[in-house]
């Protein structure tokens, strides 16, 4: 308490130092102040009043001579609290920490504690220590040490600036009518301006030992820190001789004053003087120069000027009127600048130096130019280029924008502030706006224009491929096709729409169709057999034609034209229907008995329509013994060889091969024989034992393009042969024009190790091959292997993970290799790799690959391929195969 007695005990771990102590704040502003101490575990805050402990929290530090301070850290108008932390004493934090009130209520108070022995008096503001520090303790509001009090500020230099009034120069004159002129310079040496109207005594002797007042004097003028001014009074001369004359600063003539001073007791100042004063004739009293310090702003051209005149005067005015002169009188650059000042009457003169100090507190003049808009093409925005330009009246300015010149804007609206400093600090901005726009143009794009048409090649359909395209303004733009191009397309009508979008989001669109026709073709147009003897005149009749131009060709066997009695020859013309092409039978179509001995001889089919489809053979010869004769003859371009074969002794008549159909074969073993075969029309068969043949058939490969099978028979039973039946027609066979396409790899894996063969086929390898139409080719019916390759080595030491060579066996063309499960070693595993060839019906191949992975252990690592290191089969590389230095 005030006595000095306790108030109060609070416990603390204090073993590092025990030299800590605490700081006062009033954080409330209640008038009632808070203890803030930290020890070595904790921070806390007591009630000043009580002792009571109102609030904690975890704090570790190896004390030594620390307490809290309190000050405004952040700025933000109120308070907080510092502390140093460390685990130099207990585990805990390290740094400086720094703690506020959740809400900001805590009074606000300094921004400033600059030393440990901190009073409120010993430091300025803005950091700078006072030449002399004010007594804090006078004040009961300050009256404090190493602690901040709550809303007070430090207003100013130092909140306790005082004046420090001195007197100097004291004279005494005449004035030349009887009275004395008493004078002295008054000087604040203090901290805190004076204003005017400071009362000066004058004294005749010491006041402090009773001397007599002479008069007061006031000073007209303000006395700012440092400045001086002086302070005259004319009395009437009452004394005479000379004596010591004092002037006494802040007296009103009663020995009181009204000013607070840094110093009270230097106030006083005496000289030694003349006090007899009479009338004389006057004399010209000088001319006084009075002196000021000014400091003035730069003008556009970086230079200042100002008089130092403080009120020069001339007590009596003359002889001549008083003149003043400066110099330098001229403009002065930057800086602080001394300049005389001369005061004269035309007869004497008085001097004094002022300061005249130029500044720069002008800003810089800084220019943008107009905001801008940009298109782009690019998401990532466009550049920009401008230029900024800064200016100032003395000298450089420092010019820097948000964004540089050619930086890259994003799409949208940028704002750009460009900023300029000049060497005095003084600053200034502009700003404009970039505004970037993204592409609104959406693409161009481009599909078929009409539905795409085509014949099904399968039963699931036909791969089709077409083009699109799309361009746009800013670049390549792709194109995404519902059914992409090259793929398998059903039986019908498929709507297909393409789309393509840029990188702005703009789309386009398009739409059109694919029909796919259904697969099965109509009969192709196959020779007929012998014609009827319609006429009944006892000679065969011709073949079939095609009169109404469908596309199919007539039939086959000849008429008797000449009348001979012997059958002509004759052959239907395939025309091409768009599937099979022209595989109608040629003018060899059926037999003409060319040596007049009475029984026909067999045609040959020919290719008329030159489209490399060779006819089939025609019927035999008849020699003349009932039975036709292997005549049958095979095109040198022909894709299918046919023979007429009769046996028998009743061999009834297959006489006409039209197409590519051959000559019948007698199936039955009854004496008769068929009508032609396979090929695309061929002879009748005597399916009545009659003794006459029926006409051909046509033939269908069972490809979904194959046609019909008609045929003439004898149905008048007169002994002479029906019309020939239609050819088959081949359109599907391109699905076998391009080469076939080999399934995807399995990956298969062989364990364990058990030094056995184990056989595996292409197809426990790699998944199913595909045809140029999509439709699937079995791998180990199309498929062969070519080589096998494995990937690892013995070491110096013999150890690998397999035997080499000797764990591959295979049988080169055939879809099946036998390997053993080898691996030790590096422990990285083992690769075999599979080489085979898929070649389709056409004999068109595609090689590929698939592998047989050996991991070493169970532990699920990756088996990793060294590369080929020895190889069994064909195509190996060199230095791998069998006997070669890697291959044992």
């Amino acid at each position: 308490g005030v006595d000095g007695t306790v108030m109060g005990t609070f416990p603390i771990q204090e073993y590092s130092s025990g030299k800590t102590t605490s700081t006062t704040f009033d954080f409330e502003y209640d008038g009632r102040l808070e203890v803030i101490y930290a020890d070595e575990l904790k921070l806390r805050i007591f009630d000043g009043v009580t002792g009571a402990l109102r609030w904690e929290t975890a704090h570790s530090s190896g004390t030594t001579h620390e307490f809290p301070i309190v000050a405004d850290v952040d700025g933000d108008g109120a308070a907080e609290i510092v502390t140093v932390e460390n685990n130099h004493g207990a585990p805990g934090f390290n740094g400086v920490r720094v703690w506020h009130d959740k809400k900001e209520g805590w009074a606000g108070t300094r921004k400033i504690w600059n030393q440990h022995a901190y009073s409120i008096t010993n430091v300025n503001n803005d950091g700078t220590i006072p030449a002399v520090q004010a007594a804090n303790w006078l004040n009961p509001k300050l009256n404090n040490f190493r602690s901040n009090v709550a809303n007070y500020f430090g207003e100013g230099p130092s909140p306790f600036a005082a004046a420090d009034l001195q007197a100097l120069d004291v004279t005494t004159s005449c004035d030349g009518y009887g009275s004395l002129v008493l004078g002295a310079r008054v000087r604040n040496q203090g901290q805190a301006a004076v204003g005017a109207g400071v009362k000066v005594a004058f004294y005749k002797g010491n006041p402090a030992s009773g001397g007599t007042l002479l008069g007061v004097a006031t000073v007209t003028d303000a006395l700012p820190v440092g400045g001086s001014a002086i302070a005259t009074v004319v009395v009437s001369s009452t004394s005479f001789g000379t004596t010591e004359v004092w002037a006494v600063v802040d007296d009103d003539g009663t020995g009181k004053g009204s000013i607070s001073e840094c110093r009270e007791d230097n106030n006083g100042a005496s000289a030694t003087g003349n006090l007899t004063c009479g009338v004389t004739t006057p004399t010209n009293k000088p001319p006084v120069a009075l002196c000021r310090d000014v400091t003035v702003n730069a003008d556009v051209y970086c230079t200042g000027s100002a008089s130092v005149n403080n009120g020069s005067y001339d007590p009596d005015n003359g002889p001549s009127p008083l003149s003043i002169s400066e110099v330098p009188y001229t403009s002065l650059p930057l800086g602080t600048h001394p300049v005389t000042l001369t005061a004269s009457d035309g007869a004497a003169s008085d001097q004094c130096v002022g300061n005249v100090t130029v500044v720069d507190n002008s800003k810089p003049a800084v220019s943008c130019p107009a905001s801008q808009v940009l298109e782009t093409c690019s998401p990532a925005g466009a550049p920009a280029t401008f230029a900024a330009s800064a200016t100032d009246t003395c000298g450089p300015a420092t010019l820097s924008c948000s964004y540089a010149s050619g930086s890259t804007f994003p799409v949208g609206e940028t704002p750009v502030t460009c900023s300029a400093r000049d060497d005095a600090g003084n600053t200034d901005s502009c700003g404009f706006k970039v505004t970037v726009t993204g592409d609104t143009t959406p693409p161009v794009i481009s599909c078929p224009t009409s539905p795409i048409v085509i014949r099904a090649c399968a039963p699931n359909g036909t791969r089709v491929t077409y083009a699109t395209s799309a361009t746009d303004n800013c670049g390549a733009v792709p194109v995404n096709c519902s059914h992409p191009s090259g793929s398998t397309f059903p039986v019908g009508e498929t709507p297909v729409t393409c789309s393509t979008q840029d990188a702005f989001g703009n789309t386009a669109s398009c739409n059109f169709s694919v029909i796919v026709g259904s697969t099965g073709g109509g009969g192709g147009g196959g020779g007929g057999g012998g014609g009827d003897d319609d006429d009944d005149d006892g000679h065969g009749g011709g073949g079939g034609h095609d009169d109404d131009d469908d596309g199919h060709g007539g039939g086959g066997g000849g008429h008797d034209d000449d009348d001979d009695g012997h059958g002509g020859g004759g052959g239907g013309h395939h025309d091409g229907d768009g599937c099979g092409g022209n595989h109608g039978g040629g003018g060899h179509g059926g037999g003409h008995d060319d040596d007049d001995d009475g029984h026909g001889n067999g045609g040959g089919g020919h290719d008329d329509d030159d489209d490399g489809h060779g006819n089939g053979g025609g019927g035999g010869h008849h020699d003349g013994d009932g039975c036709g004769k292997n005549h049958g003859r095979n095109d040198l371009t022909a894709t299918r060889q046919t023979t007429t074969h009769f046996k028998g002794d009743n061999c009834g008549g297959g006489h006409g091969g039209g197409g590519h159909g051959g000559g019948g074969h007698d199936d039955d073993d009854d004496g008769h024989g068929n009508g032609g075969g396979g090929g695309h029309g061929g002879g009748g068969h005597d399916d009545d034992d009659d003794g006459h043949g029926n006409g051909g058939g046509g033939h269908h490969d069972g490809d979904g393009c194959g046609g019909g099978h008609g045929g003439g028979h004898d149905d008048d039973d007169d002994g002479n042969g029906g019309g020939g039946g239609g050819g088959g027609d081949d359109v599907c066979g391109y699905c076998n024009d391009g080469a076939p396409v080999a399934g995807a790899d399995k990956g298969v894996q062989l364990w364990s190790p058990n030094h056995k063969y184990v056989t595996l086929s292409l197809s426990d390898c790699a998944q199913p091959a595909t045809d140029s139409c999509g439709n699937t080719l079995p791998i180990d019916t199309y498929g062969h292997v070519l080589r096998v390759t494995s990937d690892e080595v013995e070491d110096a030491n013999g150890n690998g993970d397999g035997r080499t060579c000797e764990d591959m066996s295979i049988i080169v063309g055939k879809s099946f290799v036998q390997l053993r499960a080898e691996r030790e070693g590096k422990g990285d595993g083992r690769v075999y790799t599979i080489h085979y060839a898929i070649t389709n019906d056409a004999g068109l191949s595609t090689e590929a690959t698939c592998r047989v992975l050996v991991p070493h252990d169970q532990s699920g690592r990756t088996v990793v391929d060294s590369g080929v290191k020895y190889c069994v089969g064909t195509g190996c590389p060199e230095g791998t195969t069998e006997g070669s230095p890697l291959c044992k």
